[in-house]
């Protein structure tokens, strides 16, 4: 009994000599790893250690510090004729000039690349001034600085207007699509070349849809094509640079009338087309059964050359309900549908109700 109770105690005390040192042990090593921590973020701090990523925010930014090294620029006076001296003053509030710095003029609009005409600061200055001679072709013109033989402009003038000034004016007859735009000059010398274009928005200057000179006129009439956005711009001689424009939208619906002829017993369509331009947009109408929704099982079409009129296709001898339906730009959703008319197998007369014709042959 006394030896077993001996070894008992002698196992106790063991276990708890070894959860002490164990414990003891642990402490340790958690105090050696925040330790270690500390001296490896001590370490990352001093050496300023980045990523990829931020190492290049960084330099980003010192670029885009550095081009911020901005010119001021002032050119004058505000409104000038072609031919006329411009003078372009400027003064470099950040960094130092070269012998390769210059300056470009530009119309409003264009690339850093695209100047109008440039002028070399051969002798280098923090502030000074140079002259330019007005561009021939009247428009919105503005002057950029730009160092040391670089497309990277590091200041921009206010702008210039040269030539010139006009404003559109519009009077619209939407039932007609047609659009009246008055000319009204507000100084400058009068331009006897000018022309206005008619475009759809997006287009380049050379892709017109119309276009009318003024010659001594104030005033011009476009029939527009069809319904949606246009643009008219103004242009004061025979080139591609406008100096206004004006946009407006246009609204209304097409519409078929079908009916069929007392005399003739022949299909009469009147139709007035605003959605579509039948000199562009392969504009056709056929005739349906109302029930019938393949379109290749249409019984008598009609290309369609205006805008507004009337066409005749020979009487339809199957008995049924009919129907005009528009096409365009060849495809096969229907634009517009017209009113119905019966066709049954009896002696010709015509009755009226509602929008509906009744014809009995």
């Amino acid at each position: 009994v006394n030896s077993s109770l001996k070894t008992s105690n002698f196992k106790e005390k063991f276990e708890k000599e070894l959860a002490q040192s164990l414990k003891i042990k642990d402490t340790n090593t958690i105090l050696c790893e925040a330790i270690e921590d500390k001296l490896r973020q001590s370490f990352l701090n001093s050496i300023s250690l980045q990523s990829p990523r931020d190492r290049f925010k960084e330099i980003n930014s010192k670029e885009t510090s550095q081009s911020e090294n901005i010119v001021k620029m002032r050119a004058s006076p505000l409104k000038v004729e072609p031919g006329d001296t411009i003078v372009v003053e400027w003064e470099i509030m950040n960094g130092e000039p070269t012998t390769n710095d210059w300056i470009g003029i530009y119309r409003n609009g264009a690339s850093e690349k695209y100047y109008s005409h440039y002028e070399w600061l051969a002798v280098p200055s923090i502030k000074s001034a140079t002259k330019f001679i007005a561009p021939s072709i009247p428009g919105e013109y503005y002057f950029r600085y730009f160092p040391n033989k670089s497309y990277k402009s590091i200041g921009k003038s206010n702008s210039v207007s040269v030539g010139p000034k006009f404003k559109l004016h519009s009077i619209i007859d939407q039932e007609n699509l047609e659009v009246k735009i008055k000319v009204e000059q507000l100084h400058g010398q009068p331009c006897t070349q000018s022309w206005i274009g008619l475009y759809r928005p997006g287009k380049d200057n050379s892709y017109y849809t119309q276009y009318v000179y003024l010659n001594s006129n104030s005033e011009v009439t476009f029939k527009v094509p069809c319904v949606g956005t246009w643009d008219f711009r103004f242009f004061p001689q025979k080139t591609y640079y406008h100096t206004e424009s004006l946009t407006l939208n246009l609204i209304g619906q097409d519409m078929i009338n079908l009916r069929v002829d007392d005399d003739t017993r022949a299909v009469v369509i009147t139709y007035k087309l605003f959605t579509v331009d039948p000199a562009t947009d392969n504009v056709w109408i056929g005739i349906f059964q109302a029930c019938q929704h393949d379109i290749a099982s249409w019984k008598r079409y009609k290309y369609i050359n205006n805008k507004e009129g009337e066409v005749m296709v020979k009487q339809i001898e199957t008995p049924g309900i009919y129907e005009a339906r528009l096409f365009a730009h060849g495809r096969y959703d229907v634009l517009c549908k017209s009113n119905s008319i019966f066709v049954a197998l009896q002696r010709p007369v015509t009755m009226w109700a509602d929008s509906t014709t009744i014809l009995y042959a």
